[in-house]
């Protein structure tokens, strides 16, 4: 028998039932199950909990760009599949963090989800503009804005020229 006695056994279920000792589960032959009712509803125990674990492990080590990534990757993926237009509360849920977690992890790499958001914005801009099946106000739009001005104007901020001007020094002219 792995314990001592039923003493060493009872702190060593109220130890894995919180959640601290999940290898002594393992190693002493399954004595609680996988499904135990204590630990059901722990997230630490089910997919979801681990590759959120993994998420948060990949994060403390794989460098302050992390959040980062994950973020911009995330408003991209929405930014070409919504018309609805994104927001942090839809990155935050799809990421699986809440909200302010999310905000306080990005200060932590010196970066606001607006600044992602315009970096983004901009990105898919320049793709969609390129890709000359779309008007101007089409990209405005698809990209969240609501009065193709709105768009026009950030675009001129980001590269100091209207979203025509640049497609005209981009596009080969015809004729």
């Amino acid at each position: 028998m792995p314990f001592r006695d039923i003493s060493q056994f009872h702190s060593t279920l109220r130890l894995v039932v919180k959640g601290q000792l999940i290898q002594s589960v393992n190693s002493h032959h399954g004595l609680i199950p996988r499904n135990h009712p204590d630990l059901m509803n722990d997230n630490r125990y089910t997919e979801e909990g681990n590759s959120r674990k993994n998420n948060a492990a990949a994060a403390s080590s794989g460098g302050r760009e992390y959040y980062r990534q994950v973020v911009k990757k995330e408003i991209l993926r929405q930014l070409s599949t919504s018309a609805a237009g994104v927001s942090i509360e839809s990155i935050s849920r799809s990421v699986g963090i809440p909200v302010r977690t999310l905000q306080r992890r990005l200060s932590t790499n010196g970066v606001t989800f607006r600044v992602l958001l315009d970096e983004c914005r901009q990105e898919r801009a320049i793709e969609l503009l390129l890709d000359t099946r779309y008007p101007v106000a089409e990209v405005g739009k698809r990209l969240g804005y609501s009065d193709p001005a709105h768009f026009a104007r950030a675009f001129r901020r980001w590269s100091q020229h209207s979203p025509s001007e640049y497609l005209k020094s981009k596009l080969p002219t015809r004729g």
